[in-house]
């Protein structure tokens, strides 16, 4: 049974399911859009052993710690991320005069809703992270986190406040997040395979995201800040975008001075001398603005539908 979430008026038969899952340390199945989730209060140990024991299949058993679901805010106040090492990886151009914690920042933000992020944890974190949501390389630790905007974001943070209730203030609000699947399958991505494997899981209830994208589906890329794969911002996984794409993204440079069009682009750094892109935004402007009166849906069916050709450009070339 699908239970619909709508940001800023969130019925009773959808807060209910959220604090149930958080309140009993179960799980919370999820339509975010694009894909399936399941999603849990990460410093629940017993909602992590469900997670492991409902996706392992037959023939293999789901291993390794849980994504997170965490605000840029959240990382830097709870001081998770070990700002020194991923600072080596992402020195600043010397002609943008920013701190390097204000370079990290507006480098995350520009794949916040697009990729997963993989960071080394700070050993000055305010409290202490449970050990099964965090993958420990020969002493190195790292967590690899997501940051959801618009509808999906506002979820992140009715999720958060549940466990922030649950668990006092004085613990870091982790949401854990894993794709919904059996391990070694293919993640759910419509509504139809999304409810077939609730259903398979023992579920019947879950909550559903309307912010469909028709631009992009399935698995998100991952990014790789830890410095483990190279000594360099690494892909550990394209997903459901290019290498050229994001290499789009993180090379990228400035913003046009159309205000709204800034919004769009500002989390891509595309060039604003490249007359082709400001045109393109434009066109895909006129185009959306009908079918999205809400800003915030605009903007990001806005930037799926660039990122779209976009896709299209960089494989024909490759």
């Amino acid at each position: 049974m699908k239970i619909t979430y709508n940001p800023g008026n969130i019925s009773k038969d959808a807060y209910e399911l959220i604090k149930h899952a958080i309140v009993h340390d179960d799980l919370l199945m999820a339509d975010f859009g694009n894909i399936g989730g399941i999603v849990i209060d990460g410093t629940s140990p017993q909602a992590s052993s469900k997670v492991i024991e409902i996706k392992s299949s037959k023939n293999m058993r789901r291993s390794g710690p849980l994504s997170w679901l965490m605000s840029l805010e959240d990382i830097f106040e709870y001081e998770i991320i070990d700002i020194e090492k991923v600072g080596k990886l992402l020195n600043p151009p010397k002609a943008e005069k920013v701190s390097i914690k204000d370079h990290i920042y507006n480098i995350l933000l520009r794949f916040s809703g697009l990729a997963f992020i993989r960071i080394p944890i700070s050993p000055n974190v305010k409290y202490p992270i449970p050990h099964y949501m965090v993958e420990d390389h020969d002493g190195i630790k790292t967590i690899q986190f997501f940051s959801f905007l618009g509808a999906q974001g506002e979820l992140v943070k009715d999720i958060r406040a549940e466990i922030i209730a649950k668990k006092g203030k004085d613990s870091v609000p982790i949401i854990g997040v894993t794709s919904l699947n059996l391990s070694g399958q293919v993640a759910a991505t419509s509504e139809k395979e999304i409810e077939r494997v609730i259903h398979t899981m023992g579920y019947t209830k879950y909550i559903s995201v309307n912010a469909h994208s028709p631009y992009r589906k399935g698995s998100f890329p991952i990014l790789d800040l830890s410095g483990l794969l190279s000594n360099k911002v690494s892909i550990a996984r394209e997903g459901n975008l290019s290498v050229e794409t994001l290499r789009l993204f993180y090379k990228g440079i400035s913003n046009p001075k159309d205000t709204f069009l800034s919004k769009l682009l500002n989390p891509l750094r595309l060039n604003q001398n490249d007359k082709e892109i400001y045109e393109l935004c434009q066109f895909a402007l006129k185009r959306l603005k009908k079918q999205y009166k809400n800003e915030d849906e605009l903007l990001l069916n806005l930037r799926d539908y660039l990122l779209n050709i976009l896709q299209e450009i960089n494989s024909n070339e490759l």
